[in-house]
C-alpha cells in the first residue's frame, strides 16, 4: 500500500512539474540573442564612378541596445589607382562591427563603427597602359579600412526587420610596384567613399 501511495505521489509531482515547465515555456519564449542580415545598394568612391555593394552580416546582442559581430562586404566599381581613372576594382571586405541602437524595441535609429581588412582585384593592365613606366607586380592586393554608419531598423514581423543605412568609408589599398631589379615599392591608394544600402534582418 505504501509503495502504491509513494508511486502515486511521484506521478502527481511529475505531472505538476511538467505542467509548470510547459506553461512557463509557452509564456516565455527563448531569448533572441543573434541576428543575420543581408542587403545591397550603391557605393560612390571619393575618386571614381558609382558602383554596387552588398553585405552579409552576423551580430550578437550584448543587451537591448548594443550589438557586436562581423560582416562580409563585396564592392564592384571603377576608381582611381596611381592617378589613372576608370580602373575596374572588385573588393571583398571582412570586418568587425559594433552597433548601438537608440531605442531597445520598435522602430529604432542606430549608429555603428567597424574595422577590417580587404582583398582587392584591380585592372592593372589599364594602369600600365596609361602609365607605361609603372610595373604592377600583381593585380590583387590587400588593404585596411574603417567604416562609420548610421541607419534605421523597422520591424516587419516577429523575427524579421527592414533596415536602411548610410556609410562613410575610409579604405586604403596596398599596391606593390616593381621599381627596379630586386627593388619593390608599396603605394597606398584611397578606395574610400560613401554608400547607401537597404536589406532584411532576421533574429534567431
Amino acid at each position: 500500500m505504501k509503495k502504491r501511495t509513494l508511486a502515486f505521489y511521484f506521478l502527481v509531482s511529475g505531472f505538476l512539474l511538467f505542467s509548470v515547465f510547459t506553461s512557463n515555456a509557452a509564456a516565455e519564449p527563448p531569448e533572441i540573442n543573434m541576428t543575420l542580415s543581408g542587403g545591397g545598394g550603391v557605393f560612390a568612391p571619393f575618386k571614381g564612378n558609382t558602383g554596387s555593394t552588398g553585405i552579409l552580416q552576423f551580430m550578437f546582442l550584448k543587451d537591448d541596445q548594443m550589438r557586436v559581430g562581423g560582416e562580409i562586404e563585396y564592392r564592384d566599381f571603377e576608381g582611381e589607382i596611381l592617378d589613372v581613372d576608370d580602373v575596374e576594382i572588385q573588393s571583398l571586405f571582412v570586418r568587425g562591427l559594433v552597433k548601438y541602437y537608440l531605442k531597445p524595441a520598435g522602430v529604432s535609429p542606430y549608429i555603428g563603427a567597424g574595422f577590417g581588412v580587404s582583398f582587392n582585384t584591380i585592372d592593372s593592365k589599364r594602369v600600365q597602359q596609361q602609365r607605361p613606366g609603372i610595373i604592377i607586380t600583381s593585380n590583387t592586393g590587400q588593404g585596411i579600412g574603417v567604416v562609420a554608419l548610421a541607419g534605421v531598423e523597422v520591424p516587419l514581423s516577429d523575427p524579421v526587420s527592414f533596415f536602411i543605412e548610410g556609410r562613410f568609408i575610409a579604405d586604403f589599398q596596398m599596391v606593390e610596384l616593381d621599381t627596379g631589379p630586386g627593388d619593390d615599392d608599396i603605394e597606398f591608394e584611397n578606395l574610400g567613399g560613401v554608400s547607401a544600402l537597404a536589406g532584411l534582418l532576421l533574429r534567431f
